[in-house]
């Protein structure tokens, strides 16, 4: 079927039922190479050569899918919400890609059907840009609109996945003074301002002042809610410590004035790592000799893990941080 993948190229990635119907292929046709492995079913009508969809990641994956969405639909729709976020280039593994997200300009109508959830968020033309040639709505209005559909955890998590999305580009190319979080987070008070009195908006815009884009992973982002949550003082994400022979150590968090750290323990923490020629024992084993030294020089430590975070154990986890910073501004003194 070589002049349908010719299709499939031109379109970046997919043919349509009607478009290898056109070329003289039949339905049977197209059942026979799935069946043989030769091509994939993407949603109903459209296909992707499986070698494509085999080389291609996550997002390309998913960008394919949204390109033949946008396609059928035409051009006064745009990828919005989750799907907005993918073209942008931010991934998380809880964002909604079992179907297409798309809002219209000036669209009034909301429904989910087909593999395709039709937004009521009526666009205005400014809202709309092109990405890989997809029309998509703006970051910061994309990130709004799935901060506003998730939980408190979950948007500050998505706020940060886009603030340390372009943290991470402004570093990667050598100029991180092209990023400015507090400018970033008013684009994103901004959108939710306009957003009026939609629901899931007030606790969007408390993400917003609790995220971070300096936060390493959502668990650490997780922390800073927790923190919020139980009125612990607020944390100074990475916080350095020098070590003797002019070394440093990088702690999650800091709370200086009271000479305490916080330590999030993931489950990678402290797998086999071959790169680094390191077993799970000497992972282990380095991070007990780096705690050492950070209490010999005069901090508290606290450590947590996934389950310290759960909905159940919460108020326990709090009522812990909060016994060790009180026990470290007794032993080390405030400053």
């Amino acid at each position: 079927m070589e002049r349908l993948e010719k299709v499939a190229r031109r379109n970046r990635g997919y043919a349509t039922r009607r478009q290898a119907k056109d070329l003289g292929y039949g339905s049977n046709d197209l059942a026979r190479q799935v069946a043989d492995g030769g091509w994939v079913k993407l949603r109903r009508g459209v296909y992707a050569p499986a070698s494509t969809q085999a080389a291609a990641s996550p997002r390309e994956q998913q960008l394919v899918v949204i390109r033949s969405v946008l396609a059928a639909l035409g051009p006064e729709y745009a990828a919005s919400h989750d799907s907005a976020l993918v073209v942008h280039g931010v991934m998380l593994d809880d964002l909604d890609t079992d179907v297409v997200h798309v809002a219209r300009v000036g669209g009034t109508t909301s429904r989910r059907r087909n593999g395709i959830h039709r937004h009521r968020d009526a666009l205005g033309a400014a809202d709309v840009v092109v990405v890989d040639e997809i029309r998509v709505v703006r970051a910061p209005r994309a990130t709004a609109q799935v901060m506003c559909t998730s939980s408190l955890d979950d948007a500050a998590i998505v706020a940060w996945a886009w603030l340390a999305s372009r943290r991470s580009a402004a570093l990667l190319g050598g100029m991180p003074e092209e990023f400015s979080q507090e400018a970033a987070k008013a684009e994103l008070r901004e959108v939710l301002v306009g957003f009026g009195k939609r629901p899931g908006t007030r606790d969007a815009k408390d993400a917003v002042e609790i995220t971070d884009a300096r936060c390493d992973s959502p668990a650490e982002v997780r922390v800073l809610v927790l923190c919020w949550r139980f009125d612990i003082p607020r944390p100074e994400p990475q916080y350095v410590i020098a070590l003797p022979g002019g070394r440093h150590a990088e702690a999650d968090f800091g709370w200086p004035s009271v000479r305490h750290v916080l330590e999030f323990d993931g489950a990678m923490k402290y797998e086999d790592d071959p790169a680094q020629g390191m077993t799970a024992r000497d992972k282990i084993l380095a991070e007990k000799r780096r705690e050492r030294e950070i209490r010999d020089l005069g901090y508290g430590v606290t450590r947590l893990t996934w389950a310290d975070l759960t909905e159940a154990n919460q108020a326990r986890t709090a009522a812990r941080i909060k016994r060790d910073l009180a026990r470290s501004a007794r032993t080390f003194g405030t400053r």
